[in-house]
């Protein structure tokens, strides 16, 4: 029945990161290619597993973000959460990322800049993670050609600073609002 399932929603949900484990073990998580796991209670071992999941190579969307306003469960996939997902070598073929409120600093988004593996985001949302150092290695990285749509509302980022990126040339969304 589930053979053909390439988008799952697990939002508002608490799952937990005992919860996802059975996800990671089902054979139906082979064509996931969108998985949104915001607001799902979800931690840094949640994104350890899928960043070490072989199938995980089919993902071109991802969000572990949290929607400001809904918070009954929140996802918290921290810095080494997204440090695991930097490194893995299965999450090539991302291009959408959400990590809102994701108690994600400059360490973390440090290492989505200099990930050698998520190299294709066309879309990403750092928002409400306080991490105008992170956010600016972002911009002044190589890893920066690609997105059309950044999101870095409410990280503390001066806005001049991010203006001196010299690889957001495409561009074609960007929201900067409660910055400096």
């Amino acid at each position: 029945v589930l053979e053909q399932l390439h988008s799952l929603d697990l939002a508002h949900n608490p799952i937990g990161d005992e919860g996802a484990k059975p996800l990671f073990r089902s054979p139906y998580y082979r064509g996931i290619q969108k998985l949104n796991a915001g607001n799902a209670d979800l931690g840094p071992d949640t994104a350890r597993l899928l960043a070490e999941h072989p199938e995980s190579i089919h993902l071109q969307s991802l969000n572990f973000g949290n929607e400001t306003l809904l918070r009954c469960y929140y996802t918290r996939i921290q810095c080494d959460g997204l440090k695991a997902l930097a490194d893995s070598p299965y999450l090539s073929n991302l291009k959408k990322l959400a990590l809102e409120s994701s108690e994600i600093f400059d360490d973390g988004i440090v290492a989505l800049a200099e990930s050698t593996s998520i190299t294709r985001l066309s879309q990403l949302d750092v928002s409400s993670n306080f991490a105008a150092a992170g956010v600016y290695a972002f911009v002044m990285s190589p890893n920066a050609t690609e997105p059309t749509k950044l999101d870095t509302s409410c990280c503390g980022c001066y806005i001049e600073g991010l203006a001196r990126s010299p690889h957001l040339q495409n561009i074609q969304q960007l929201r900067l609002s409660s910055n400096r």
